[in-house]
């Protein structure tokens, strides 16, 4: 249910977006996308090694700018020192998108992280932050709408989401 009122919450930014940008008669074209993602959490000193991570991406796009929003998920992965831990990402980003084939990313925004942590038998134990979240990529387009990106966008102090993304 939440990820059904994040993506009807993005959508509802994109179409105010365009039509602001329609009203003010902007003549820059632009497009919107939604892709796949997939990618590797690396834990940092916190929970030590990396999970895999699935998602998506919804982006509103002109020639060199994106807003972006992004959720994924990851599968448990072990602590150094026993355990499982697991996290939930959702974030906006803007991004400033480079000329040319391939095309480079800078990206900043506002990241919502769940960290959930189990040791043993104990229950669950939850930690949500939101922090300031940058990454740098690159991409590719293959056609009038359909491109690759590969990101690597910082999580918290030490850890790092490394992620390919397919748009259309």
């Amino acid at each position: 249910m939440k990820v059904l009122v994040r993506f009807l919450a993005v959508l509802s930014c994109i179409v105010i977006f365009s039509t602001h940008a329609q009203a003010r008669g902007q003549a820059y074209e632009e497009t919107y996308h939604i892709g796949l993602a997939a990618g590797n959490i690396d834990g940092g000193t916190d929970f030590g090694g990396t999970v895999e991570a699935t998602g998506f991406m919804i982006a509103a796009r002109n020639k060199k700018a994106s807003l972006e929003y992004v959720n994924m998920s990851s599968k448990d992965g072990d602590i150094l020192g026993g355990g499982i831990w697991e996290a939930k990402l959702s974030g906006f980003y803007l991004a400033l998108i480079g000329q040319g084939q391939p095309y480079m990313k800078f990206k900043v925004g506002k990241l919502k992280h769940e960290m959930i942590q189990t040791i043993g038998a104990a229950l669950p134990d939850s930690e949500t932050e939101s922090v300031t979240s940058y990454g740098l990529g690159f991409g590719y387009k293959m056609g009038s709408r359909a491109m690759i990106e590969f990101d690597i966008t910082t999580l918290d102090q030490d850890m790092t989401l490394f992620t390919l993304t397919v748009l259309f």
